[in-house]
């Protein structure tokens, strides 16, 4: 693929819109779609032992796999030219090393719109991209489920997968 944009996605229900409109805008550039998603993790998980004597990171990266190809499902029924991409570590920093590894058109990526108190603790990875990456970066106002109230961005774990949140409860315990 020549040129694509680099879409970071969280497995938040908000990640489907956020595909959905990097479909519109690649078409109307006539560039392909990077999807990529951050494995963030928790703990040690490297030195734990699972199914088929996998660790938990290459569980965790299996599992984002899976993910990422059903989130792909729609751009390949569309033609789309895309790619999926998985990078451990943590959110801001991989996006923007994967901006160097493979230099994108543009980077476009979903913010929560967190604030106030969660956003000091949380950080915001939009900004941290922002302010580091070398291309341009577009960030969308992702939507959330019609029960959600706008202000529930802001502490949703829809993006907690079974994996992820399995290794967490052994690092705790």
């Amino acid at each position: 693929m020549d040129k694509t944009l680099l879409v970071p996605v969280d497995f938040s229900d908000c990640t489907h819109g956020l595909v959905e409109q990097a479909a519109v805008l690649a078409g109307r550039l006539g560039v392909g779609v990077t999807l990529l998603h951050v494995v963030e993790a928790p703990g040690d998980t490297g030195s734990l032992r699972f199914e088929d004597g996998l660790s938990g990171t290459e569980l965790l990266h299996r599992e984002s796999q899976a993910h990422l190809q059903r989130f792909s499902h729609g751009l390949r029924e569309r033609g789309f030219a895309y790619q999926l991409m998985t990078r451990p570590g943590s959110p801001g920093a991989a996006i923007i090393a994967a901006s160097f590894e493979q230099p994108p058109l543009m980077i476009m990526m979903g913010t929560h719109g967190r604030q106030g108190v969660v956003r000091m603790l949380l950080g915001s990875v939009a900004e941290y991209v922002l302010r580091r990456a070398e291309v341009p970066v577009i960030t969308v106002r992702t939507c959330h489920r019609p029960e959600c109230a706008p202000r529930s961005c802001a502490v949703c774990t829809a993006h907690h997968t079974p994996v992820a949140t399995l290794l967490a409860i052994e690092q705790g315990g």
